[in-house]
């Protein structure tokens, strides 16, 4: 199973995490949208009627005055739904905090320490230090990038600038780019070369490099566009020039090289503000969309026949609409992506997905002052919404949910290196051959104390000899009396695996087996570390709640033989009539529902609902 991340070029992503579905009872998706002049609205969806007419409700967010340039949305109090992070003009940073139904009520609101003017167009809620819980970092036009580390309990320290560069830092990405398991950061830059800044280790980025020659990118959205395992990124361009998707290498160094991929228009003399990609049209490969002062653009991505490539280009709508933002989600339910966008000034739009990666006409709603952001809640709607959908509901989501949450270790462990530290370290022969020159007395000293070594595919610390030369030289700064402390400073997110121990025993508690192939909930005594060691924030109790709240979009896969059917009734969009949720024979059953499916006590009642333009042949088997 492939697993995608909608990135929105104005809203997070990416935290490592790829998927923004949060655990949450809304029954609809919900778009955030900027004001500059006024407060922020959240767009609620409510219908498709049967002219294909989004019907959608809208509320002022509290605590908002306006002048919000960049949204994000992570779960920063962990308590399994989706936080909201806003940046803003004059340096503000505020965060709102979800009272468990999807409202931000404005008691509950923290607000950052100032960073003077700086205007952040992105605001990331990412683990930049690995310790458990939300840092943020934001990109400004004006002022460059800035970090904000959570101290705990949302307490943070005051910003610290990480980039001066002034006027450049627009629209950035956060995604781990070299494999190491931290954060990274590629950030657009107006007057100069896209900057790729590399986690130190310890959550500090002290300096970058340019990703390509080219001047005058603006924004920049990460997604795994050929499926490798290795995140890539799409950069817009202004003043002639084409876009350009970059793809990883998959090297695992302090500067991870990327190839070009030149999207096929040029812009001319009109100006590409946005991006945004995600999957599209269901084939399992991030598609691009990307906002233009002319007509934005959607790019189809050729595949599993030619994985990462974009042959052609597609135009959003066919009259010219200008675009400053682009944010991506299924606002109807339907299991396909569909597009937001809206200009700097003018009504905000939807566009509805057919389902292959074209697009309805524009519906625009919420027209009030400028507007230099939006972002869907979630990618994918927690529930279908109960209207009629306009088109047959994919069977799978577009999108579903990273296997690995912000702020946990990923596929690739946390870098196994101290900050500061080389990943080989320094040659064993140094100037004048000081390798030749160590002392027996201090080696033999140094061969009783424990080190990381590093030369192991899995980690570990070893003792007896064996280190490299500088750990000799300085084993006050590398070397550890025992192996507990080896393990405690090095690997500290695989403390067991590091001491040679199994871990505890088995404490009854549910985990979700992202290392594992079969997407499920084990209670085997087998969960890393860092869920061992928190396991308010990662166990639970029972497999239904540990499968509702990390595999709800295949909560009967991840559930398997212990769940059962209801005998409800659901509709089949295959063939168009309403089924039972069973698992018999007969003519009537439809097998397993799947949890996006709306249930009805009667077969009636469910075509009465789903099918009312032709309840009468729902009815029949």
């Amino acid at each position: 199973m492939k697993f995608l991340r909608a990135s929105y070029a104005l809203s997070a992503i990416a935290s490592l995490v790829p998927g923004t579905v949060g655990n949450s009872s809304a029954t609809a998706n919900k778009i955030f949208v900027t004001s500059q002049s006024g407060t922020d609205v959240i767009v609620e969806y409510q219908s498709t009627d049967g002219s294909g007419a989004v019907q959608v409700t809208q509320n002022d967010l509290p605590g908002s005055s306006g002048a919000t340039t960049s949204l994000d949305f992570v779960d920063m109090d962990g308590d399994g739904d989706l936080d909201l992070i806003r940046g803003g003009f004059d340096g503000a940073v505020w965060i709102h905090i979800n009272d468990g139904s999807d409202n931000f009520p404005a008691n509950d609101m923290i607000t950052l320490p100032s960073t003077g003017d700086a205007r952040y167009y992105s605001i990331h809620g990412v683990d930049v230090d690995n310790d458990g819980d939300i840092d943020i970092v934001g990109t400004s036009d004006n002022r460059g990038a800035w970090l904000w580390l959570n101290e705990g309990g949302n307490t943070f320290a005051a910003g610290t600038q990480f980039s001066s560069v002034a006027n450049s830092m627009y629209i950035s990405a956060a995604a781990d780019f070299n494999g190491d398991g931290y954060i990274d950061f590629i950030v657009g830059n107006q007057n100069w070369k896209p900057q790729v800044f590399i986690n130190n280790g310890s959550g500090g980025y002290p300096s970058s490099y340019d990703l390509n020659d080219s001047l005058k990118s603006r924004a920049v959205s990460a997604c795994d566009f050929n499926q490798d395992g290795h995140m890539d990124v799409v950069v817009n361009y202004s003043d002639n020039q084409n876009n350009r998707v970059y793809l990883n290498s998959g090297q695992n160094t302090n500067t991870p090289a990327f190839n070009r991929e030149y999207l096929p228009h040029n812009n001319g003399g009109s100006e590409a503000r946005s991006n945004g990609c995600a999957d599209l049209d269901g084939d399992g490969y991030p598609d691009v969309v990307i906002a233009d002062a002319t007509r934005s653009q959607v790019y189809l991505n050729e595949g599993a026949a030619n994985p990462g490539s974009f042959p052609s280009k597609s135009d959003l709508f066919t009259s010219d609409a200008q675009s400053w933002v682009i944010a991506l989600g299924d606002l109807d339910g339907d299991g396909d992506i569909d597009v937001y966008s809206a200009d700097r000034i003018g009504p905000r739009n939807i566009y509805l997905n057919n389902g292959d990666g074209t697009f309805g006409s524009s519906q625009s709603f919420f027209n009030a002052g400028d507007s230099f952001a939006g972002a869907f809640m979630y990618t994918t709607a927690s529930e279908l919404a109960s209207a009629s959908p306009t088109a047959s509901p994919s069977k799978t989501p577009t999108s579903s949910p990273s296997k690995a949450p912000t702020g946990s270790p990923q596929t690739a462990s946390p870098t196994k290196t101290q900050t500061g530290s080389p990943t080989q370290g320094p040659s064993p022969v140094a100037a004048g051959g000081v390798a030749d020159s160590l002392s027996a007395s201090s080696s033999a000293a140094a061969d009783s104390l424990y080190f990381p070594d590093w030369t192991m595919s899995n980690g570990g610390c070893k003792t007896g000899g064996g280190q490299p030369p500088y750990m000799t030289l300085d084993p006050s700064t590398w070397m550890l009396a025992s192996l507990d402390e080896c393990c405690a400073r090095y690997y500290s997110w695989m403390l067991d695996d590091c001491k040679g121990a199994s871990g505890a025993a088995p404490s009854g508690l549910w985990y979700p087996d992202w290392a594992g192939d079969d997407d499920t909930c084990k209670d085997d005594g087998s969960e890393p570390s860092y869920m061992a060691l928190n396991p308010d924030t990662w166990m639970y109790s029972s497999k239904q709640e540990c499968c509702e709240a990390n595999y709800g979009w295949m909560l009967n896969e991840c559930l398997g033989s212990s769940a059962g059917s209801t005998n409800e009734w659901y509709m089949d969009w295959d063939v168009f009539k309403c089924k039972q949720d069973c698992v018999d024979t007969g003519p009537s059953c439809g097998g397993r529902a799947q949890s996006w499916d709306q249930l009805f006590e009667t077969r009636s009642a469910c075509c009465a609902e789903m099918a009312a333009w032709n309840p009468t042949d729902c009815l029949v088997d």
